[in-house]
């Protein structure tokens, strides 16, 4: 499911005025200049995405835990450091949902989970802290 970002050729990030973007079967946004990304946040990303099956799962079950909706929960955007929902977090995904009952049901409907960053006895924690629910 996210072997095109375990394989992300990070040549292909470009400068969009605002952020570094790179668009595929996903959208990654990171904080930078127009010269280049943020080192701090381009590794940042290289290590989320690293573990992307494990961080995007604990993001799944957050919303999971005040949503009782059943169905594919389906990643489509990762922000470092751009953080488009104005939230004071280190990272945040972006993801879909279809339910299993009606897949049209919330075809207008996003949901960010942000994270924040920790260490525990020199291991990243990477923890989701809020969750926020938009409209298209």
């Amino acid at each position: 499911m996210y072997h095109s970002l375990k394989t992300i050729n990070w040549s292909k990030l470009r400068y969009n005025n605002e952020n570094w973007h790179l668009s595929d079967e996903f959208d990654l946004f990171i904080k930078g200049d127009d010269q280049h990304p943020s080192p701090a946040h381009l590794q940042m990303a290289q290590e989320v995405i690293g573990d992307i099956e494990a961080v995007s799962g604990r993001a799944i079950e957050f919303l999971k835990m005040f949503l009782k909706l059943e169905g594919t929960w389906e990643l489509n955007t990762l922000d470092f450091g751009c953080c488009f929902s104005n939230a004071k977090y280190d990272f945040e995904f972006t993801f879909d949902f279809e339910d299993r009952s009606n897949k049209y049901e919330y075809v207008y409907t996003y949901f960010v989970v942000s994270f924040d960053i920790q260490e525990l006895g020199g291991e990243r924690l990477y923890k989701p802290q809020r969750m926020e629910i938009g409209f298209r």
